[in-house]
């Protein structure tokens, strides 16, 4: 159940960046963005980040790391992997062009020079509220298997 808590943490988190760097009043209000597609790029997006942030980069470091590993250590290798998985996911919507039918997640979030912006204010602070939420309380739980929660 406090898997689903820290989704809903890292997924809540990343739409308010969203919402903030990227305002709704401007891409509904001045483009010819249908309400829908707007919405489905916004909800799109942050799932996609919450998914990297909470499942694959914890999977990744706690595969990477032994069980002595420090807490600092599985949240930085965290940190680190959920930086470079959405700059690699903000070039390969921006430059490379990359695009999901039936959203405009490329023309809000990467067109242009807009990946930079989605670097700098929403990866960065993504990845580093993911990396202390997804490892907050594990400080001393072990698994079964004698490996780190």
């Amino acid at each position: 159940m406090r898997f689903w808590i820290k989704i809903f943490i890292c997924w809540t988190f990343t739409i308010g960046l969203l919402y903030w760097q990227y305002p709704w009043s401007t891409y509904y209000g001045q483009f010819r963005f249908g309400w829908r597609e707007t919405m489905a790029s916004y909800v799109v997006l942050a799932s996609v980040m919450a998914g990297i942030g909470c499942w694959l980069s914890p999977l990744v470091s706690n595969r990477l790391l032994t069980r002595t590993s420090s807490w600092a250590a599985l949240a930085g290798l965290g940190f680190a992997l959920t930086l470079v998985s959405l700059v690699v996911l903000a070039i390969s919507f921006g430059p490379y062009g990359l695009s999901i039918p039936g959203t405009r997640i490329r023309g809000i979030f990467f067109a242009e020079w807009k990946f930079v912006n989605f670097i700098l204010y929403c990866a960065i602070p993504f990845a580093i509220t993911a990396s202390v939420v997804m490892n907050w309380q594990r400080k001393g739980q072990v698994t079964t298997s004698g490996r780190r929660a």
